[in-house]
Order: C-alpha cells, then sequence, then structure tokens
C-alpha cells in the first residue's frame, strides 16, 4: 500500500511498467507488489523515465489492479 504522503523531494518514476519512487537521499522503492522493495539506483536512472506523483500512483493502481492477489485468486 502506497504512503499517503511522500518525503518532500521525492521523485516518481515509470521503470519499464514498475511504479518507483526515490529519495533525496537515492533510496529507490519498487512499488509492484502490495509492500515496497529496495530498487536499483542505477535503473531508476538509466531506465525510467520521471513522471508525476499523479501518474506515479495510477501506475501503481494498474499494477495491483492485474495482480492474483488484488483479484482474489
Amino acid at each position: 500500500m502506497l504512503p499517503e504522503l511522500f518525503p518532500t523531494g521525492t521523485e516518481f518514476a515509470n521503470v519499464q511498467g514498475v511504479p518507483v519512487s526515490c529519495t533525496r537521499n537515492g533510496i529507490c522503492r519498487a512499488w509492484d507488489r502490495d509492500a515496497d522493495r529496495h530498487f536499483p539506483i542505477e535503473s531508476f536512472v538509466y531506465q525510467g523515465t520521471i513522471v508525476t506523483e499523479a501518474v506515479f500512483r495510477e501506475l501503481h493502481r494498474k499494477q495491483n489492479s492485474v495482480l492474483p492477489s488484488a483479484r482474489g485468486s
């Protein structure tokens, strides 16, 4: 589940369909599963497309709607 608020300065990206957040300190998290997971900053930088927080949240919503656990399987 996404936090309601992210720290000031957090950047958001679409990395090959995966919603990723990255703090000013370089701590990146992928949000393509129920819980956040560590994500390599190199992939964020070189493969990510920076998006707005609203686009990031919509991508997360879409990702979770296609996961088997989100469908109740």
